[in-house]
Parts: C-alpha cells; structure tokens; sequence
C-alpha cells in the first residue's frame, strides 16, 4: 500500500510538473500574443494616420485646384465685364454718330429745300 502511495504521489509529482510546465508554455504563448495584439494595434494606428495624411493631402489638393479654378472663372467674369464695357461704349459712340449723321442730313435737306 504504501509503495502504491508512493507511486500515486510520484505520479502527481510528474502531473503537477507537466501541468506547471503547461502553464509555463501557455503563459509564454499568451504574452506572445498580447504582444502581436499590440504590434497589430500599433500598424492599424499608423495606418489611419497615414490614411488620414493621405486624405488631408488629397483634400488640400482638391481645394487648391477649385480656387484656382474659382479664381480662373473670376478673371473671366472680370474680362467678359471689361468686354461688354467696351462694346457698349463702342455702341454708345456708334449712335452718337449716328444721332450727327442724322442731324447733318436732316440740316442739310432743310437748307436744300429753302
């Protein structure tokens, strides 16, 4: 009997041993993997960020590209303004012109037939 006990406590000397070396192995396996989980989090972190730089960019270059065209459409507004100015003034002179000439032949016509 008692070589029995002592065999039944051998034999839970060896599982305690292999349960502790299990736990060893599992402990390690687990702090492998919280680290592989905060090396994860870190890449999803700079990727956003990168991913957030590249957008910024992307905006900032849009923006740029609708003032220039803002202020392209401006300048043309500017110049068809400058152009209608120019041809109403042109219009302006015409009949003025236009008003003399017909003054001329209306006084001329007049003194002919008196």
């Amino acid at each position: 009997a008692a070589r029995d006990l002592e065999g039944d406590i051998a034999a839970s000397h060896a599982q305690s041993a292999a349960s502790a070396a299990k736990s060893a192995q599992l402990a390690g396996e687990l702090r492998g993997l919280r680290e592989a989980e905060m090396a994860l989090s870190e890449d999803v972190r700079r990727l956003r960020f990168e991913e957030a730089g590249t957008l910024r960019h992307e905006i900032d270059d849009q923006a740029a590209e609708l003032r220039m065209a803002q202020n392209q459409a401006a300048e043309q507004e500017r110049d068809r303004n400058r152009s209608a100015d120019l041809l109403r003034e042109e219009l302006r002179q015409l009949r003025a012109e236009a008003a003399a000439a017909s003054m001329m032949l209306h006084k001329s016509a007049s003194a002919q037939s008196i």
